[in-house]
């Protein structure tokens, strides 16, 4: 069992979202890709939920002195929380394009879905209005910029003196068995199988996940083999 957010600390993370007048959208975030993925992942969240495609979509990170604060790149915590930071973000900005497709469309905010970039009736599915349009005109007629400003905070109870709390608000559950043979003279180690089994919930981004997954066995493989090297011989 590991958690996927920091023990016993608050760890938040802020986000800006932005849509342009051309319908792209820009992501800041302080959240670090350091390679596993998460820029990937953030950018296809934020283009699931505005039905865009993943090109459309840009993200600023990694910048402290110009993109808002997030607790940092640890914790395999970058796509729950981020993610969740992206996503309230992009409901600001939803709310935004809704009002100007209404004041287009003569429709209700709450009557109005987004489907393939346009915004759409759900009672009059004729009506529909591009997602790109719906910016200019926030920005130009109704005079709201289609920027959106999301934080999370995951949930957690500090553990009491009696090891009771909530120290994290989510977990997966990983499991790895190794085949090995050892020269019982020479006390050489040779791995001949790895198996790992991972339950992350829902994976957003399968190959990072499957990557994840390889790369933390080998990781462990590495330590393993490795553990009474310098500095730990004894």
């Amino acid at each position: 069992m590991y958690s996927l957010t920091v023990m016993d600390a608050p760890n938040p993370c802020l986000a800006h979202v932005q849509m342009r007048e051309d319908g792209s959208v820009n992501i800041q975030t302080s959240a670090t890709d350091i390679g596993q993925g998460s820029n990937t992942v953030l950018s296809m969240m934020a283009a699931e939920f505005f039905t865009i495609p993943v090109e459309k979509v840009s993200i600023v990170s990694g910048d402290s002195s110009a993109t808002p604060y997030d607790f940092g790149t640890l914790s395999s915590r970058v796509t729950f929380t981020g993610g969740r930071a992206v996503l309230k973000a992009c409901e600001m900005v939803r709310d935004v394009l809704y009002e100007a497709a209404a004041f287009q469309l003569h429709s209700k905010t709450d009557h109005l879905y987004m489907e393939d970039g346009f915004v759409i009736d759900k009672y009059d599915p004729g009506k529909r209005f591009p997602l790109a349009a719906c910016a200019g005109i926030a920005t130009f007629v109704l005079r709201k910029l289609p920027i959106g400003i999301g934080e999370f905070y995951p949930f957690n109870v500090p553990v009491d003196e009696n090891g009771q709390g909530i120290p994290a608000d989510t977990y997966y559950y990983h499991s790895t068995v190794a085949e090995v043979e050892v020269d019982t003279e020479t006390r050489v180690v040779d791995v001949k199988k790895m198996y790992a089994s991972v339950d992350c919930g829902k994976a957003l981004n399968p190959e990072a996940v499957i990557g994840q997954n390889e790369r933390g066995a080998l990781q462990a493989y590495g330590w393993a083999i490795g553990e009474d090297v310098y500095p730990y011989m004894r």
